[in-house]
């Protein structure tokens, strides 16, 4: 048999050894039964037996069965009878899913593909019987007229943020951001876009909140929103959901699919990095059919994630799909061989002519470049919709349209920050419209995502450093830290400045924070003395927890100036030293004005650049140093 991209192909050279069986699938689903067994176990049926299950809905749902079909093959591809098994959208209209083959590569050409000697034979597949279940009861209808904009003030978040400064003035997010779907009727179809949310489960806050866009328990109440008024919404997302690899990275993408999950998210594509997490350990995620997961041309198992996925909605069916491109920043990423990767147009030649007989409008989500997704929508004219990863931040509010006009290619922005919504419309001069939507303060921050946010939380608390794989690395200074209050001691002047600082207080404002993120290394790296804040990871010495090292609590004196033992036990008389090596570490101490405004150099003294970056000051980057040095300014020794 001829079959496309087959995942977990061996690497020893032995033809036709798939070291994903379902011994291996047992492992992983072992591995992670504590966290959802009623998730794992279909996990176990799914690898088994091609099975797929409903997606829970929020009411009574009947089912009947319904005749399996055979799609005849498309043109210059092998003859492939396919059996599309139903899968209920998180929004709980009926979702098909293709169990074709990946591909129609040889076995040799996999294997070249895959680096392996020899070709690789695909097992066969596995047909299941199509079913077909009853949509989710939504809102009642809502008459059709104007919908009122957001509105101005939102109710208060849920948690609070290491830059809610009490009396600080608070900005109108519709007058800094725009208003949203000013003068729109209800629409007779909605798609709702997000992608790269590259970890950022909420924004930083670092900067106030209410000065920052993005965050799943936003984005969540803007659905809610939305549904509630009646429009008829597909939500889809391009994924890269994180953007690093490590225990922490697995941690938010389970959370977010968790998120995802409970926002009703109908597709969610597949980025570069969230290929690079262990496939054991997100397995369960990919293969179980409530979290949306689709691509055309990536495949972890067989089967998993679908190929594409039919949602009703509207009174229409939408076919989604997605496909990772080529290139350094999408499948060149990709490392693993426990991941087969086709080539982005020979996949969507087979699915699209698929999802053509069965919808009314097709969605690709393409996690590749700009210039890569134009080229697929300007190849595949039955596409309606692309949704492109590649783009700018804040991404166009206009769409670019190809093929005259037919499809539309729109972008999602990173972070979580901006949503895109497609809309379709009866009116014959205006049929379909485009909103990007900043996710901003004037959407409440929900209940349900922030109780996800509080258990991921409470998982990095009871992993601790060394669970997450943190490991201390050695300062590039030969000493380690005293603490701010003991350069006190000399720097009385330039300590009682600090102390007036929020940098004093950086610990107690993550402690503060509901929940608290003392646990959290990506907010303790610039809340705390001795870490280094772009890795996210403790220095030899430095911040242990507030019971371990309470003298290191705050942004101190030694971020910026690098460790300070040796000077000051010298300096005490604590260590002998020449008139040549007491002035030898004093000038290593120093760090000059316009040496602060440079990147981190390579004594161990980091820049205020290591933490007020884009990600979680962009007030600094749009006012510069010299906006923020007179808050901080300060002399040597006194």
């Amino acid at each position: 048999m001829s079959g496309g991209p087959k995942a977990g192909a061996a690497a020893d050279g032995r033809k036709g050894r798939i070291p994903h069986s379902t011994d291996r699938m047992n492992m992983s689903i072992a591995k992670r039964a504590g966290r959802n067994i009623c998730v794992l176990a279909f996990a176990l049926i799914w690898a088994a037996c091609g099975c797929q299950e409903e997606r829970q809905s929020e009411g009574p749902a009947a089912t009947t069965s319904a005749p399996t079909t055979s799609a005849p093959a498309t043109p210059g591809s092998p003859a492939t009878a396919t059996s599309p098994s139903p899968n209920v959208g998180a929004g709980g209209q009926a979702a098909s899913v293709s169990k074709a083959p990946l591909s129609p590569m040889s076995a040799k050409q996999l294997a070249d593909e895959r680096g392996v000697d020899e070709p690789i034979e695909a097992p066969p597949v596995t047909e299941a019987p199509e079913k077909e279940f009853a949509p989710r009861p939504v809102a009642p209808p809502v008459a059709p007229g104007p919908v009122a904009p957001a509105p101005v003030t939102a109710a208060p978040a849920v948690g609070n943020y290491a830059g809610d400064e009490p009396g600080k003035k608070k900005i109108d997010p519709v007058k800094e951001n725009g208003e949203i779907f000013k003068n729109w009727p209800k629409p007779a179809l909605a798609i709702l876009a997000t992608g790269e949310q590259h970890g950022y489960l909420e924004p930083c806050g670092c900067a106030g909140l209410e000065n920052m866009k993005g965050g799943l328990g936003r984005r969540h109440t803007l659905l809610k929103k939305l549904r509630g008024d009646g429009w008829p919404v597909v939500a889809v997302d391009l994924g890269g959901q994180v953007r690093r690899f490590g225990r922490q990275a697995e941690i938010q993408f389970h959370r977010t699919a968790d998120a995802l999950r409970t926002m009703q998210y109908d597709a969610v594509g597949l980025g570069a990095d969230d290929l690079r997490l262990p496939v054991d350990d997100v397995l369960a995620d990919l293969a179980d059919p409530k979290n949306g997961f689709v691509s055309a041309n990536v495949a972890v198992y067989e089967g998993i994630p679908p190929r594409y996925l039919v949602v009703e909605r509207g009174g229409r069916k939408i076919g989604i799909t997605s496909i990772l491109g080529k290139g350094p920043d999408y499948r060149d990423k990709v490392k693993t061989r426990d991941i087969a990767i086709q080539d982005a147009s020979a996949a969507l030649r087979e699915v699209l002519p698929e999802l053509d007989k069965k919808c009314e409008l097709i969605v690709l989500l393409s996690h590749a470049s700009l210039e890569e997704s134009k080229a697929l929508a300007a190849a595949y004219p039955a596409i309606d919709v692309v949704v492109s990863a590649g783009g700018q931040t804040p991404p166009p509010g206009e769409p670019t349209a190809l093929n005259e006009g037919k499809t539309w290619l729109v972008e999602a922005g990173h972070k979580g920050m901006y949503a895109a919504v497609t809309a379709w419309f009866d009116d014959e001069k205006e049929p379909r419209r485009l909103q990007r939507v900043p996710i901003d303060s004037r959407f409440a921050d929900s209940p349900e995502i922030h109780r996800l946010r509080t258990a991921m939380q409470d998982q990095l608390r009871e992993a601790g450093w060394e669970g997450l794989g943190l490991k201390p690395a050695a300062p590039k200074r030969d000493a380690h830290f005293v603490g701010s209050e003991k350069c006190g001691e000399c720097h009385t002047k330039a300590y009682a400045v600090w102390e007036k600082t929020p940098h004093a207080h950086a610990t107690q404002s993550i402690v503060e924070l509901d929940p608290p993120r003392q646990f959290d290394p990506e907010c303790v790296s610039c809340h705390v003395t001795g870490w280094e804040p772009q890795r996210f990871s403790p220095l030899k010495g430095g911040f242990l927890s507030l019971d371990k090292t309470p003298k290191l609590l705050g942004n101190g004196c030694e971020n910026c100036h690098g460790p300070g033992s040796k000077h000051a036990a010298v300096e005490a008389g604590e260590m002998q030293a020449t008139p040549q090596q007491q002035m030898s570490l004093r000038l290593e101490m120093r760090l000059s004005k316009e040496q602060a405004k440079k990147q981190p150099d390579e004594v161990g003294r980091t820049t205020c650049i290591s933490c007020h970056d884009l990600d979680n000051s962009p007030d600094y980057i749009q006012h510069g140093f010299e906006a923020y040095w007179p808050r901080v300014e300060h002399k040597g020794k006194d």
